[in-house]
């Protein structure tokens, strides 16, 4: 088969392209790992025989076939390390709520009943039960979320407790968007409706 016209790259500028590609930062993030280490190992080896078959003259059409090679091989590994980088990127589930835990928005509640601050203690009984959610895994903390949106996220992933997490919902909202006097009484009454959603949804049988 008569030889088409040698291709006009030089095999230095080959590898110069390679190693480009490699301290991109689609590869850097991944980096020490095995994995990367492979794909750089891999990418190298094409590269060489890019280089190999440019040196010895060879035609345009395995040029061609090589560079196509190399693409595919790109795009194979780009989406690869990109699934990697999203599921090292995924934030680890909080063990909390805005930083804190159960335990920490539970002590501020005691703390607040004590000094009769009611508003305050039913606020931080509400959150304390949110962040046994999030911690277990029923719902997640999501900025700017509503209480109605949580008591979506938990009446999803637990239907049960729809009645006792309503209740809950109402007597926050009450308390802190419609700034209604909040009682000890009222607290008592969230208490025993924080202790059923917990039962409902945390307390395994």
């Amino acid at each position: 088969m008569a030889q088409l016209t040698p291709s006009a790259l030089d095999a230095a500028e080959i590898r110069q392209a390679v190693d480009r590609v490699l301290s991109g930062p689609a590869y850097a993030e991944a980096e020490p790992g095995l994995l990367t280490r492979g794909v750089r190992w891999l990418l190298e080896q094409v590269a060489e025989l890019v280089s190999q078959v440019i040196s010895a003259g060879g035609d345009g059409v395995g040029v061609v076939l090589l560079a196509a090679l190399i693409g595919s091989v790109a795009l194979i590994v780009w989406r690869l390390l990109r699934r990697i980088r999203r599921d090292r990127g995924r934030p680890a589930r909080p063990g909390g709520l805005g930083g804190r835990g159960a335990q920490d928005w539970q002590a501020d509640a005691v703390r607040h009943e004590g000094a009769g601050e009611w508003a305050a203690a039913l606020r931080c009984h509400y959150r304390a039960l949110l962040a046994e959610l999030v911690a277990a895994g029923m719902i997640d903390e999501v900025a700017g979320r509503t209480a109605r949106g949580y008591l979506r996220d938990v009446v999803g992933a637990a239907p049960d407790a729809a009645e006792p997490m309503t209740a809950v919902t109402t007597a926050f909202e009450a308390a802190w968007y419609d700034r209604r006097e909040v009682t000890d009484a009222d607290v008592a009454a969230l208490r025993h409706a924080v202790t059923a959603v917990r039962r409902r949804v945390l307390v395994t049988a």
